[in-house]
């Protein structure tokens, strides 16, 4: 399998060539006469989390400070050097949070940690053009398959070589070769890194009212609790819109079969939403197959954008997932001194694949706010269970600010 991304790298290298050359949409010659540059950056995050569920007696509480300080580091234009802490330190007891105590509480998974959270080389020879080595964070699309999880407050990177092409009229090409994942649960957990042997390639063209898009995901994956992953998931997907005034509208049609274990479970979304002033409503359905018992699965993905913020399935029942997901948002804009406001309601409904087991449905709201350079956000959202899991809400309390 990794003859076969050599392979493949090596065409988009050579593709990427003939947009690097003189003559070529490059960064221009004012750039060459600017000098090295350092930046300097911090991100923080201050968040307070609340579980409960019907299956445990106590409720599990966390409360941490992020802290991602950063410096990048361009001695030429077309050279970026980025290199990026992470600290993670927990303001309450350990023994509220049932991540690090056991089963007596729902677990909170933000843990204390220090690492390095990214140190990555990018190589720009053009706009049209870059390549990165390093610890990186890779977002592909809408993270379905492959990202960075920036929910939690340890973010999921990527030690990987990736590269990316855009030609003049739109197209887009995107590899890469992953041998490491950082995961989100922390160094300290023995499922908190996968190592890899994984390659991912995505290709994207505009066509009329929007754009189309291929992808191939090959994952080889597993941790120090002998956990393995291997599959391989080919899809297509169609993303539009259309302007009307004050009206937008927008839709998108998704389609991919995963290979892996000897089944081969299929995954469909169709979700169109409309846009009229400040008011946004939005339906999506999202099945997640399954195929003798194996169910199609996205390890890497951020997780908590899909099937409902209570974070329910993380992975995907034997039985596949059915999701109908509606949700309004309200982009109320400025209070007073807070300004970027808005309120946003949802509901999902989920049933199983196959079998027709119902599993339950939810119940989410969030408020967000700007104020004094800080975002502010209030998050509930809660499951009612039928044929999976148990009652559970969650709630939590964010403030960040950028520096």
């Amino acid at each position: 399998m990794a003859k076969v991304f050599t392979a493949l790298l090596g065409a988009l290298v050579l593709a990427t060539r003939a947009y690097a050359q003189p003559g070529a949409n490059t960064t221009g010659d004012s750039d060459v006469a600017d000098g090295p540059r350092i930046l300097f950056q911090a991100d923080t995050r201050l968040r307070y989390e609340f579980a409960e569920t019907r299956d445990l007696p106590d409720a599990g509480e966390a409360l941490t400070l992020r802290i991602r300080p950063s410096v990048e580091i361009t001695p030429v234009p077309e050279i970026s050097i980025i290199a990026e802490a992470e600290g993670i330190v927990s303001l309450l007891p350990d023994r509220l949070n049932g991540f690090v105590t056991g089963l007596q509480r729902p677990g909170v998974a933000d843990q204390e940690t220090l690492e390095l959270n990214r140190l990555q080389v990018e190589f720009a020879p053009s706009e049209l053009v870059s390549f990165a080595v390093g610890r990186q964070r890779i977002s592909i699309d809408d993270e379905r398959f492959i990202g960075i999880v920036d929910f939690r407050q340890n973010q999921q990177t990527y030690d990987a070589v990736t590269a990316s092409l855009e030609t003049p009229d739109g197209v887009q090409l995107r590899g890469g070769y992953i041998w490491r994942v950082g995961r989100v649960l922390g160094l300290e957990q023995a499922d908190g890194v996968f190592e890899s042997d994984s390659f991912f390639l995505n290709a994207s063209a505009p066509v009329p009212l929007g754009q189309v898009s291929a992808f191939h995901y090959n994952l080889d994956l597993d941790d120090r609790s002998g956990m393995l992953i291997r599959s391989q998931t080919s899809g297509v997907a169609y993303r539009g819109r259309v302007f009307r005034g004050a009206l937008g509208l927008f839709w998108e049609a998704s389609y991919a079969r995963q290979n892996s274990d000897g089944g081969s479970p299929e995954y469909a979304r169709a979700a169109i939403s409309a846009d009229y002033r400040d008011i946004s409503l939005a339906l999506t359905f999202e099945e997640l197959g399954s195929d003798r018992g194996i169910a199609f699965q996205t390890p890497l993905a951020t997780l908590h954008r899909f099937q409902g913020a209570a974070d329910l399935f993380l992975v995907t029942p034997p039985e596949g997932i059915e999701d109908i997901q509606a949700r309004a948002t309200w982009r109320i804009g400025s209070l007073g001194s807070a300004r970027a406001t808005s309120l946003a309601i949802q509901y999902n409904r989920f049933d199983a694949a196959t079998g027709g087991a119902d599993y339950g449905e939810e119940w989410g709201a969030r408020f967000a706010t700007t104020f004094i350079s800080t975002r502010f956000s209030a998050e509930v959202a809660h499951y009612r269970a039928r044929e999976f899991a148990s009652d559970t809400t969650r709630f939590w309390l964010t403030a960040s600010r950028k520096f």
